[in-house]
């Protein structure tokens, strides 16, 4: 896939995120709702601006890749270290989980032990990636 169109894509699916978000915080009963849809249109809003950003330092020559979110520094490089970091993660992520069901369902306690396992998730995916990245090169 040509880089111009990875990046229309990834452009596209961003703006339908957004929009997903103000439907949810449109039809948000719960300030749960309504703020959390308006945090995934402002984190979604501001991705958009970076892949703008992005494509006018590749046009201009500054850069020649396209990283939508340059984490990088958070993961490990040598595979004992990923595998310690993502057995760390696991851990925290089924701790916040089991805070999270031990909690009232309005409560904050569940809110941010589901947040903290979802982050969790996406750290130890982002270590497969890092991993796949270097076994079969980064694509």
């Amino acid at each position: 896939m040509q880089p111009e169109t990875k990046r229309a894509v990834i452009a596209l699916l961003i703006a339908l995120i957004g929009i997903v978000g103000l439907a949810i915080a449109d039809g948000g009963e719960t300030w749960r709702g309504y703020y959390g849809g308006l945090l995934l249109f402002i984190a979604m809003a501001l991705l958009e601006f970076r892949l703008i950003k992005q494509h006018f330092d590749i046009r201009d020559g500054k850069r020649a890749s396209l990283d939508l979110l340059p984490l990088g520094w958070l993961v490990p490089a040598r595979t004992l270290d990923q595998w310690f970091m993502g057995l760390v993660a696991g851990g925290i992520g089924i701790y916040a989980l089991l805070t999270a069901a031990r909690s009232d369902l309005n409560s904050a306690g569940y809110d941010l032990g589901i947040l903290v396992f979802v982050l969790c998730v996406l750290y130890v995916f982002a270590l497969i990636k890092k991993g796949y990245d270097r076994l079969y090169g980064k694509h």
